[in-house]
């Protein structure tokens, strides 16, 4: 009997001592996160008002236009047929040669300003050669927290309108998490992607975390288990062959080349980078396999930036803010040379 009471009592003080430390955790965790809001740097103003929203189950809100107003501080400014760009008539002027460039968050220039989006850096150094006269006109279709399937919607609604002669396809890892979302996937319940999900929850309601991970994010180690547990294994579930997430993704750029067959339009398909300090080896080149086979079979040219970062110390092309991880300008103009680089080097527009 004393032995069982003896082993009932030191049951009770670890519970007692294990809920004085988690109690002690949670009361450091809260307090820490109060003084980061009271002294850390306040979030750049992102203002209200960019979408407007429709009753639409494939593209549920579209671009205001006319807007005008501040991301992350800088200013943005959408024209009046609704992308974020100067305003262009439909019908192509004569001796222009037309690029439309559709994709996210990366295309339309998120955290940055109207003239350092890679559109924009590119149809600056493609007028600067102007050969026979011709000139360029590169139009910015990005479209914030797009995926694959609303890109072909864009397409057929909006870019065709203009007649381009060149799609440029803006392509990140997460395009096809908005396929997933949008499918409501039993093949992302999973382990990785409550991890996944919890980081991306963390990261926009906790500064004290959104701290850490801005502070940490040259800590190979760190950066390293970070990936292994959460990212790498939630985006290759992602990627699974026979998913109907990867399904949906391939139809998706079936539909791209289809439509621009049909309008004799050639295709470049960039292939962007996740921007991360671990690169030996990159966590996602098989990633980047697949989706330049996909776009090859479509007889689309593709470019992977990650070619061009050789030696580039990720960080450094991110937004100095602990508040979002876009890319800057630096990233952008790496960008808009090497796809300037590859439409000259494979003949994709005429040169003279």
């Amino acid at each position: 009997m004393k032995k069982r009471s003896v082993r009932k009592i030191k049951k009770k003080e670890l519970f007692k001592n294990l809920t004085l430390l988690l109690g002690s955790i949670i009361i450091f965790l809260f307090c820490t996160e109060i003084l980061m809001r009271i002294f850390s740097e306040k979030p750049p103003i992102t203002d209200k008002g960019l979408y407007i929203y429709l009753n639409n189950s494939v593209l549920p809100y579209k671009l205001k236009p006319n807007y005008k107003g501040l991301i992350l501080d800088k200013e943005i400014y959408i024209n009046s047929n609704g992308f974020r760009d100067k305003d262009y008539t439909y019908k192509k002027p004569s001796n222009t040669f037309r690029i439309a460039v559709i994709g996210d968050s990366f295309t339309f220039g998120w955290g940055v300003e109207q003239d350092e989006t890679y559109p924009e850096i590119l149809e600056q150094k493609l007028n600067v050669m102007k050969p026979n006269n011709l000139k360029y006109e590169v139009l910015n279709f990005g479209f914030p927290n797009g995926n694959t399937i609303q890109e072909v919607e864009i397409l057929k609604t909006k870019v065709l309108d203009y007649s381009p002669d060149l799609v440029i396809i803006g392509f990140y890892y997460n395009d096809i998490e908005g396929i997933a979302k949008k499918n409501k996937s039993s093949e992302t319940k999973n382990m990785f992607t409550v991890i996944y999900n919890l980081d991306q929850f963390l990261s926009e309601k906790s500064r004290f975390f959104s701290y850490l991970k801005f502070k940490l994010q040259n800590t190979k180690p760190i950066v390293s288990i970070f990936h292994k547990t959460s990212t790498v294994p939630y985006v290759l579930n992602l990627f699974e062959e026979n998913s109907t997430i990867f399904v949906a993704f391939k139809a998706s750029l079936q539909k791209i080349g289809d439509l621009t067959r049909e309008n004799n339009i050639s295709v470049l398909l960039v292939v962007h980078p996740l921007l991360t300090n671990v690169n030996n080896p990159y966590p996602l080149s098989e990633i980047h396999r697949k989706v330049r086979n996909l776009a090859e079979d479509e007889g689309f040219s593709v470019l992977d930036i990650l070619d061009y970062l050789d030696g580039r110390i990720r960080s450094e092309l991110r937004l100095k803010t602990m508040y979002d991880w876009h890319p800057n300008f630096i990233y952008y103009n790496i960008t808009a040379n090497a796809i300037y680089e590859t439409l000259i080097k494979e003949n994709i527009i005429p040169i003279g």
